[in-house]
């Protein structure tokens, strides 16, 4: 609604955009928060912190996960992952000199080895189960297109680790 507040109405006067808004009064459009994702499947914000996580699915190598802040570039299509990418022929490599200094590396990366289409999840803030506590529990599509063999995972967005899940006492993996 647009109702009650004092904030900039939108082109097409459905809703409002936060005055505070990082682009709002630039050159552009006021609705970017942050830009430089390519494919942004699923994001939550952290319970305690206030955090806004994003799985970002890769091109053709890394899948990503990013904490979202306010007016940052996250670097599409100069970098996949904390790689840079050359658009002309999909790959990565580690010369950065071309790039801008501004670009935000994810928190965590995974290849795609691991998995190829990140789904991104929630930090657990539940008692159940302490171990997992503020890890960042989220799943990955496959490792091909065919046949689907999605995984469960959980990371430390702190120090980018990230696990997977196994189920029972034989560590089956999810497989779906």
């Amino acid at each position: 609604t647009t109702a009650g507040s004092s904030d900039p109405i939108s082109a097409n006067s459905k809703y409002r955009i936060p005055a505070d808004n990082p682009f709002v009064g630039t050159s552009g459009i006021d609705e970017i928060y942050a830009y430089g994702f390519r494919n942004p499947w699923r994001f939550s914000f952290d319970t305690v912190t206030g955090k806004l996580v994003a799985g970002d699915v890769g091109q053709n190598n890394l899948e990503e996960i990013d904490i979202v802040q306010d007016g940052k570039n996250y670097g599409w299509n100069l970098k996949e992952g904390t790689l840079a990418f050359d658009s002309i022929n999909g790959t990565v490599h580690d010369d950065f000199s071309a790039l801008p200094a501004c670009l935000v590396d994810p928190v965590a990366q995974y290849d795609h080895g691991e998995g190829i289409s990140i789904t991104g999840g929630f930090i657990y803030r539940g008692c159940a189960i302490p171990e997992l506590f503020g890890k960042y529990v989220f799943g990955d599509f496959s490792t091909a297109f065919y046949p689907a063999d999605g995984r469960l995972f959980y990371a430390d967005l702190d120090t980018g680790e990230i696990l997977e899940f196994v189920l029972g006492v034989d560590d089956r993996t999810l497989d779906l």
